[in-house]
């Protein structure tokens, strides 16, 4: 009698720990870049003014880009090493001015609305992405951020013209699962993928250049 219940316990355990393992795994198959650890890639977010979520992305419109990682905008800077992006806190009056970023995209005027289209990452991963040109204002420099090989820092270069190169990532990431049109525009978290080189900027150390490092997902 003493056995039944010993095994009927270690019966129980075992579906309490299996229960407890299938939920975890299920957590983080579905979780994508969105999860909160520091893997995620959708680790920026564009802002506007003080407009929250919801709003479209407009050509030309002049943007926040928001590291969640680091807690900065990106801006124009100059160094000594690596391309010239520099990180700034925003408060409440940041100086210099954090709206430096606008995004071009083919056949769409300027002021008009970005429309997103659906995507596939891999074959498994679906999301709306915006297929855009960056260009970081200022009047020290700047221009449209590309991809391009230097001797120190990320693999970032400037460009007179725009390079069609950039696909900003949103919209839910599920696996096998629609996206939701939501959680699209300006305020939610947003993965910048590069389509030339099958990565994704995000926020990394190194010891030359802006703390920015190319990274494959998943």
């Amino acid at each position: 009698m003493a056995n039944k219940r010993i095994k009927k316990k270690w019966i129980l355990l075992f579906g309490f720990l299996l229960y407890i393992f299938s939920f975890g795994v299920i957590k983080v198959s579905q979780a994508g870049p969105h999860s909160g650890n520091e893997d995620i890639v959708s680790q920026w977010v564009i802002f506007h003014g003080s407009s929250g979520r919801d709003e479209d992305i407009v050509a030309d419109r002049r943007y926040i880009l928001y590291n969640g990682r680091i807690d900065r905008g990106v801006i124009y800077g100059e160094r000594e090493y690596g391309i010239n992006l520099r990180w700034l806190r925003l408060t409440t009056n940041p100086n210099p001015d954090p709206y430096v970023v606008r995004f071009s995209a083919r056949g769409v005027a300027n002021g008009q609305v970005i429309q997103p289209t659906l995507g596939n990452l891999d074959g498994a991963w679906s999301y709306f992405g915006y297929t855009v040109a960056i260009f970081v204002d200022s009047v020290d420099g700047g221009g449209y951020l590309c991809y391009g090989t230097r001797e120190y820092g990320i693999n970032l270069v400037w460009s007179h013209t725009p390079c069609y190169e950039w696909e900003l990532q949103q919209g839910g990431y599920s696996l096998n699962y629609d996206p939701d049109r939501s959680q699209l525009g300006v305020g939610y978290w947003t993965a910048l993928y590069n389509k030339r080189v099958h990565k994704f900027v995000v926020y990394g150390n190194r010891d030359y250049g802006i703390n920015l490092v190319w990274r494959r997902w998943p």
